[in-house]
């Protein structure tokens, strides 16, 4: 029997189990809440996570009440982001050290008095 296919792909397996186990056991977790200008929660407003060192992007739309979660990041320095219709983007910086939770919470200012449905 011959087995020279199965060695390479093993190797493959194996490295990528090593990369999962080390972001899982490192790994940070940056939650929080969209609001807008008045205090209501923002369903699908788009949070944006950028890793300064690691050049990860991850995207996110938060839930019907606000909320999102990123799970399993890596350690590093990030910008976040969010967008909404009719608001401005807001930005926050963030460091997330392994084993961390983070609470990063967001108030959009209003871009216009001339969005449709914003009092």
């Amino acid at each position: 029997m011959q087995f020279s296919g199965i060695k390479p792909l093993l190797s493959v397996l194996l490295v990528l189990l090593v990369n999962f186990l080390a972001s899982s056991i490192f790994a940070a977790e940056l939650n929080g809440t969209v609001r807008d200008h008045v205090g209501a929660t923002q369903p699908k407003a788009t949070v944006i996570l950028l890793g300064q060192n690691a050049k990860l992007e991850r995207r996110f739309k938060t839930a019907a009440d606000g909320h999102y979660t990123f799970t399993a990041v890596p350690t590093d320095r990030y910008e976040v982001m969010v967008r909404s219709t009719c608001f401005r983007m807001a930005k926050k910086r963030v460091r997330l050290q392994q084993h961390s939770r983070v609470t990063l919470d967001f108030a959009l200012e209003l871009q216009n008095s001339h969005c449709s449905g914003i009092d």
